[in-house]
C-alpha cells in the first residue's frame, strides 16, 4: 500500500457491500461489475467465497499482511478442498477442465487486487467529498519494473472531475502498484514551484532528486479485445489490463454496478408500466407496405416504453437507396419533418427506432432543431454520459475521415443511444440481436463502436430515463 493512510471505514464499506458472485472465470464479472459483486475465479461454492470475503475484510479491518492472510486462510480452504489442482466442469460449456484452485500465489492475487481496489475506492470516495482537495495527482508504486504508459503518468496532475480518472484511476492491471492522491490548490503551487520526489529513483529508501509534474492530460490510445466468456468486444486505454478500465470508488461506477446486480429483469419494473403521452405510433399517417411489419415491431417496442407529447404527421417509406440504411427528412428553414425513410434489409427495426430518435431529437425535444446540438440544460447530461463513453472515446481516438465524423456528429450519437435504449428497456429479442450483429460483426473498428456494450451503456439508458420523465413522457 501507499504510504499515506486513509480511513479504513470507506474501504470496509466498499467490500462489505459487495453480494457474492460465484464465477468460473474473471471474465465472467466484467469491468464495474466489481464495484458489486465479490468474485474469485473458480470459488463455485458459496462456502468459500464468503471464507475468502471474510478473510478479505478481516486483512483490511485488522491491517494483517498477506503472510497472516496466508496463514489464516489456507487451513480453512485445505479442509474445505478449495486448494491445489482439480478438475471442474465449466459452465459455460459443460466441460471438464484442469485449474488451479487455492495456493500461495492465488492468495497473494486475492490479497493484493481486494485490497488495493478497496483502499482505492474509499481513498476516491473520501476525496470527492472533500471542498478544499481539488486535484488528483497519480503516482508509481514501489515497484521495481514499471509498465511505460504507467510511468508516463507518474507526476500527472488534473482536476478530479476529470474525466481521465474514469478508466485510469490505479490499479490499472494485474500486479499494478500504482496510486493516487487528492492535493489542495495550495499544494498544486507548491509542487509547480518545485516540483516533486523522483520516486522512480530510490536509493537507500529515499527518492533521489525532483522531476517536474504534469498537468495536460496526455491523448489516450485505445484497443480492441474480446471477452472470450461473452464473445462482447470492448475498447480499452493502452497502458491498462482487459477489465481493470473503471474507477472502483467513483459514484458513476457503484451506482452503475449497483444496478447491474438486478440485472435487466430490475430495471425493466424500474420504469412506468403505462408510458406518458400520446403514444409515438400516433404520429404516422402512413407506413410503406414493404416494411409494414418491421415498423410496426419497432413503435410497439417504442410504445412500450414511453409516449411523445405532441409530434406533427409524417409518412414512413420505402426507399432504394443504397446509400443508407434509414433517413429522416425535414424542410431545411423551418426545420420541420416531412417524412421517414428505410431503405434496410439487415436491421430494419433497429434502423426505424434509430430515425425516429432523430424524429424526436428534432421536432419533440426542446429547441428548434436538433436538441442534441444545442448547448441545453435538459438534454446536457444524457450527451455529456455519450460523450464520455468508452466507445465514443475510442472513436475519437481512431484516425479522422468521413465516416468517423459523421458517426461522432451529435445527432447521430443520440439517435443511435436511442436506438439502444428501446431495444435495453424492452429486451426485444428481434432489436437485442440486430444490436449484436453490430456490435460483434462489423468489419471495420468504426462500425463496431456504432453501439454500446451493456455495460457501459447502463448510465445512458437512465439519462434517457431522467429526460422524458422531465418531458412528460415517462
Amino acid at each position: 500500500m501507499p504510504t499515506d493512510t486513509i480511513i479504513p471505514k470507506e474501504a470496509l464499506n466498499y467490500l462489505s457491500s459487495k453480494q457474492l458472485h460465484p464465477a468460473f472465470s474473471y471474465e465472467d464479472v466484467w469491468l464495474d461489475e466489481h464495484a458489486g459483486n465479490f468474485t474469485v475465479a473458480k470459488a463455485m461454492q458459496l462456502d468459500v467465497l464468503q471464507d475468502l470475503k471474510d478473510a478479505v475484510e478481516a486483512a483490511i479491518s485488522d491491517g494483517q499482511t498477506l503472510d497472516h492472510f496466508r496463514k489464516d486462510l489456507t487451513p480453512t480452504l485445505m479442509k474445505k478442498g478449495w486448494w491445489g489442482k482439480k478438475t471442474m466442469v465449466d459452465p459455460a460449456d459443460g466441460k471438464e477442465k484442469s485449474v488451479w484452485l487455492g495456493s500461495d500465489r492465488r492468495l497473494k492475487t486475492i490479497y493484493d487486487v481486494n485490497t488495493r481496489q478497496a483502499y482505492n475506492a474509499g481513498r476516491w470516495e473520501r476525496g470527492q467529498r472533500s471542498a478544499v482537495h481539488t486535484h488528483i495527482m497519480y503516482l508509481v508504486g514501489p515497484s521495481t519494473h514499471h509498465r511505460k504508459e504507467h510511468l508516463s503518468w507518474n507526476g500527472l496532475v488534473l482536476p478530479k472531475d476529470h474525466p481521465f480518472w474514469n478508466t485510469h484511476t490505479p490499479m490499472n492491471g494485474w500486479g499494478c502498484k500504482c496510486f493516487f492522491r487528492y492535493i489542495t490548490r495550495q499544494k498544486l503551487e507548491q509542487l509547480r514551484r518545485d516540483g516533486m520526489p523522483d520516486n522512480t529513483n530510490i536509493i537507500n529508501g529515499r527518492s533521489s532528486g525532483s522531476v517536474s509534474i504534469k498537468e495536460n492530460a496526455p491523448e489516450v490510445q485505445y484497443r480492441q479485445y474480446i471477452n472470450k466468456r461473452s464473445g462482447t468486444v470492448y475498447t480499452a486505454p493502452m497502458g491498462i489490463d482487459p477489465g481493470f478500465e473503471w474507477n472502483p470508488g467513483s459514484s458513476r461506477g457503484s451506482a452503475l454496478f449497483a444496478s447491474l446486480q438486478g440485472k435487466i429483469k430490475d430495471l425493466q419494473q424500474s420504469f412506468p408500466a403505462a408510458p406518458k403521452g400520446v403514444p409515438v405510433s400516433a404520429a404516422f399517417t402512413s407506413i410503406s407496405p414493404t416494411y409494414k411489419s418491421h415498423v410496426n415491431t419497432a413503435l410497439e417496442a417504442i410504445n412500450q416504453v414511453h409516449g411523445d407529447g405532441k409530434l406533427p404527421k409524417i409518412p414512413i417509406q420505402a426507399s432504394r437507396s443504397k446509400r443508407f440504411y434509414g433517413a429522416f427528412e425535414y424542410e431545411r428553414y423551418s426545420r420541420q419533418a416531412s417524412a421517414i425513410k428505410l431503405a434496410s434489409k439487415d436491421h430494419p427495426e433497429l434502423t426505424t427506432i434509430h430515425e425516429i430518435g432523430h424524429f424526436l431529437d428534432n421536432n419533440g425535444l426542446p429547441g428548434k432543431g436538433f436538441c442534441s446540438e444545442l448547448n441545453l440544460s435538459e438534454i446536457v447530461p444524457l450527451m455529456k454520459t455519450i460523450d464520455q463513453s468508452n466507445e465514443i472515446r475510442a472513436l475519437k481516438a481512431l484516425p479522422t475521415n468521413r465516416s468517423i465524423q459523421y458517426l461522432l456528429n451529435p445527432a447521430e450519437r443520440f439517435a443511435r443511444a436511442y436506438a439502444q435504449y428501446i431495444a435495453f428497456k424492452t429486451q426485444n429479442p428481434l432489436l437485442i440481436n440486430q444490436l449484436d450483429k453490430i456490435r460483434l460483426n462489423s468489419v471495420s473498428l468504426g462500425d463496431k463502436l456504432r453501439q454500446w456494450d451493456d455495460a457501459h451503456f447502463m448510465s445512458i439508458a437512465a439519462e434517457f430515463d431522467i429526460l422524458f420523465q422531465k418531458m412528460g413522457w415517462l
